[in-house]
C-alpha cells in the first residue's frame, strides 16, 4: 500500500503540466487557483563611480523558467502543501566574472502568476539581490523582498496561527570562459589567436529569511546595518595576455568572454505546518534529492 502511494506521488511530481497551482496570503483561507506561473530573472546596473559597459544601461533579457510545484493537486490537502518551490535561470554572455573586470550588478527575481491562460501576470514575489565585491571574491546581498502571495499554504485550516512563511533563496553561478590564449602562425605575416574553453561552478549559496507575512502591505528591504548575505563566490582568474596577443585581439575586436548561467531556487515553508527539522532538510536539499524528502511531508497512510 505504501509503495503504491509513493509511486503515485512520483507520478504527480513529474506531471507538473496537469498540476493545480495556488496563491496564498496571510489570511490563510484565501486560496487563489492559478493557471500557471513564470519565474523571470533579469539584471540591472548598480550605482557606481566606475564606468559601465553599454549592456548594463538597461535590463538584460533573461531566460524564463516555468516553476515546478512540489505540492500537486491530489496532495494539496496534505502536509506537503505547506512547502513548495520554484526556480528560474538566466543565461547571459554579458556578465563578466573575471577578476579585475567585474562590474557589480543587481539580480532581479520575479514570480509572475496567471489566474487564467490569457490573464495579465501578477507579481506574487519580487526578490532583488545585489552583488558586493571584495578583491577576488563577491557575494549577494538581499536588497528587497516583496511577498504579495506565497506558493506554500500559509496555515492549517483548523488553526489560527501560522500566518508567516520562511524562505530560502539558493543561488548557483556557473560559467564557461575563454582561457589559455596563444598565437598560431598560419603564414609568416599572419597569426591567429587560439584559446581553450573552461567551465566551472563559481559557487552555490543561499540566503534564508524567516517570518515573512504574505500579502502584507510592507516591503522588507535590508540595509547595510542589518543586511542578509550569501556566502562568498570566487571570481575567475584573468588569463595572461602578452602585448602582441592583446594588440591582435584589439584589432580583431575580440576579447575574453564568459558565458554565464545563474540559477535561483526559492523554497517556501510554513513553520507551523512543517517541522523545523524537515524545513532545514528541505532548504538544504538539492533538487535531485527532493524526491525522497517529499515523502517525509506526507503523513503515514493506513494500510
Amino acid at each position: 500500500m505504501k509503495l503504491t502511494f509513493y509511486c503515485l506521488l512520483l507520478c504527480l511530481w513529474y506531471s507538473n503540466t496537469n498540476a493545480q497551482l495556488y496563491n496564498y496570503n496571510s489570511k490563510g483561507k484565501n486560496r487563489v487557483p492559478l493557471a500557471y506561473e513564470k519565474i523571470v530573472l533579469s539584471t540591472s546596473e548598480l550605482e557606481n563611480t566606475q564606468a559601465f559597459p553599454a549592456f548594463l544601461l538597461s535590463a538584460i533579457p533573461a531566460a524564463i523558467g516555468v516553476g515546478t510545484s512540489f505540492a500537486k493537486t491530489a496532495l494539496d490537502k496534505k502536509a506537503l502543501s505547506y512547502a513548495s518551490s520554484y526556480s528560474g535561470t538566466l543565461t547571459s554572455k554579458e556578465l563578466c566574472f573575471f577578476d579585475g573586470a567585474f562590474n557589480p550588478f543587481s539580480l532581479n527575481i520575479t514570480r509572475n502568476t496567471f489566474e487564467k491562460k490569457d490573464s495579465l501576470p501578477k507579481e506574487s514575489a519580487i526578490i532583488v539581490l545585489e552583488t558586493v565585491a571584495d578583491g577576488a571574491l563577491y557575494r549577494f546581498k538581499l536588497k528587497q523582498l516583496v511577498l504579495n502571495a506565497s506558493k506554500a499554504r500559509v496555515r492549517k485550516e483548523s488553526e489560527k496561527t501560522g500566518k508567516t512563511i520562511d524562505l530560502n533563496i539558493e543561488i548557483q553561478v556557473s560559467v564557461v570562459y575563454r582561457d589559455s590564449w596563444k598565437l598560431d602562425s598560419i603564414s609568416p605575416k599572419e597569426k591567429i589567436p587560439r584559446y581553450s574553453l573552461k567551465s566551472t561552478i563559481l559557487g552555490t549559496s543561499a540566503i534564508t529569511v524567516t517570518g515573512i507575512e504574505p500579502g502584507s502591505p510592507y516591503i522588507l528591504e535590508s540595509d547595510n546595518d542589518n543586511a542578509l548575505y550569501s556566502d562568498w563566490f570566487q571570481k575567475i582568474p584573468q588569463p595572461s595576455l602578452n602585448s602582441e596577443l592583446t594588440t591582435i585581439l584589439e584589432n580583431k575586436h575580440e576579447k575574453n568572454e564568459c558565458w554565464t548561467t545563474i540559477k535561483v531556487t526559492v523554497k517556501e515553508a510554513n513553520p507551523y505546518g512543517v517541522k523545523a527539522t524537515t524545513i532545514a532538510e528541505f532548504f538544504s536539499g538539492s533538487q535531485e534529492s527532493l524526491t525522497d524528502l517529499l515523502k517525509s511531508f506526507v503523513p503515514p497512510q493506513k494500510e
